[in-house]
């Protein structure tokens, strides 16, 4: 049986082999707005994956979001880090990963995106096989 994974964020046209390469492996909830991800039972998910830059939709405020740059970050810390389920950030800014990893949490990681058609089937099979 496939572990169940939402992934939530708006993918470039860049992403979408990655996507449907991790659909392949895994049983995805695909999600393009973090707003929606108030409807869902967070708590089934083996995994969360979270864009850090996702627009808030008026969910947060511009000043909490940093105009949208931290929205995911600002939703992790909300409403997620209480279940304790990991989280894998990602973003095409490089600079997310230095702030993800100096929290110190085993629970928490990010992958940088790329246009390869592997990268997120990559970075979620290293995650989990260090979390167990």
């Amino acid at each position: 049986m496939k572990q169940k994974i939402l992934l939530i964020g708006e993918p470039s046209g860049m992403c979408q082999p990655a996507i449907i390469k991790f659909k392949e492996k895994y049983e995805v909830d695909h999600i393009m707005y973090i707003k929606t991800a108030f409807v869902k039972r967070l708590d089934r998910y083996k995994l969360i994956i979270i864009e850090i830059m996702a627009s808030s939709l008026d969910l947060y405020t511009k000043e909490e979001t940093n105009d949208d740059l931290r929205t995911g970050i600002v939703f992790y810390e909300r409403e997620v880090e209480k279940l304790g389920i990991p989280v894998l950030f990602w973003s095409w800014c490089e600079d997310f990963r230095s702030e993800i990893k100096a929290r110190k949490n085993p629970l928490l990681s990010f992958v940088h995106k790329t246009g390869e058609e592997n990268f997120l089937v990559e970075a979620v099979d290293e995650f989990l096989k260090n979390i167990k």
